[in-house]
């Protein structure tokens, strides 16, 4: 009997891989455009591309921010737009004060937001779980499984939860 491994568990893991890698693409991005540009630079959520709402999971958008309002206006330009990455991927971002945005400052630092963004697969499966942390000085690094549970722990030691 030849036993075949879960085709079903793969895909979730490699779409929750993938999302994962386009969040640390795209925040590194900001960084490199808030240095290079000598302005503040907002990442956020957004569901249309022109404004930021709606949740993670629909999409993100890059703009400039010359007066820190979170809203794309008088000279603000739109860096990068990024649709829906995978509806089977939920997206969840925690940050210090509670904040539904990241903001870089001309000197690659966030202001004052250190936190994470969480990736679950659609079927809630914990192990498949990843977690970007991200520190003040807007690098970011990848939760690790270091008790090898076959589940990563947060920036606090506790395993990753899917809700």
């Amino acid at each position: 009997m030849v036993l075949m491994p879960d085709l079903g568990d793969w895909k979730d893991r490699a779409a929750v891989e993938r999302v994962t890698e386009d969040y640390i693409r795209l925040i590194s991005f900001a960084r490199i455009a808030a240095v290079t540009s000598g302005q503040m630079v907002t990442f956020c959520r957004s569901s249309n591309g022109k404004k930021c709402d709606g949740s993670w999971s629909e999409g993100t958008i890059i703009f400039s921010d010359s007066n820190r309002n979170r809203i794309i206006d008088g000279n603000d330009e739109l860096l990068r737009y990024s649709p829906q990455i995978d509806k089977a991927v939920s997206v969840k971002f925690r940050s210090f004060r509670n904040r539904q945005y990241l903001q870089i400052t001309p000197l690659g630092f966030t202001d004052y937001q250190n936190g994470n963004f969480t990736f679950c697969p659609q079927n809630m499966d914990n192990r498949a779980a990843q977690q970007i942390i991200i520190n003040t000085l807007a690098r970011t690094r990848r939760a690790q499984d270091t008790n090898g549970d076959g589940v990563r722990e947060n920036s606090r030691g506790k395993p990753l939860s899917c809700p």
